[in-house]
């Protein structure tokens, strides 16, 4: 409830209200704020480095908020309830994973203009390299069965993904 959002901010219910408008507001702002962890390292990568790094660090934070408890715990609460709360599943679909492809497709088509890759669709790219960073990992967090990677194998796996991508879409 607002009340116990609003007891754990340690502010008052109305200050919640005041600062978000109401629980799809502050929703939204939630999965904007984890969404922009993600992406911001796309948004302004230092113009000297090497896009396999680039890439390799974008993918390391997919892997390692897929291996958090708090994310796949918020996201099996999304799915279920999907059905009872269709609204906050799509305020948490279209604000995080779609608006988070969107902006990979920006950069993708950004690197293609650099000519450091060859990307023909760009959206359909950022699908791809999604699916190939979470892979498995995903599924295995979402669904609590024993994880095949942990935190000290993901800038390993993270740094082979960007490199067959690359290898994929070399100009």
């Amino acid at each position: 409830s607002m009340e116990e959002i609003a007891r754990r901010a340690g502010v008052s219910k109305q200050t919640v209200y005041n600062r978000f408008g109401g629980k799809e507001e502050l929703l939204r702002a939630i999965v904007e704020r984890k969404r922009g962890q993600l992406t911001s390292l796309l948004a302004s990568p230092p113009a000297d480095e090497p896009l396999e790094d680039t890439l390799a660090r974008y993918i390391g934070t997919i892997l390692r908020l897929h291996l958090q408890k708090t994310h796949c715990n918020m996201m099996r609460l999304a799915i279920a309830t999907a059905s009872e709360l269709p609204d906050a599943t799509r305020i948490i679909f279209e604000t995080g994973p779609k608006e988070g492809r969107r902006q990979l497709a920006h950069f993708l088509a950004r690197e293609t203009i650099r000519g450091r890759l060859r990307v023909e669709n760009p959206e359909e790219a950022a699908e791809i390299l999604a699916g190939m960073a979470a892979g498995q990992v995903q599924m295995r967090s979402l669904l609590g069965v024993s994880q095949d990677l942990q935190d000290a194998d993901v800038d390993p796996r993270a740094r082979e993904v960007a490199r067959r991508f690359i290898r994929a879409y070399a100009p």
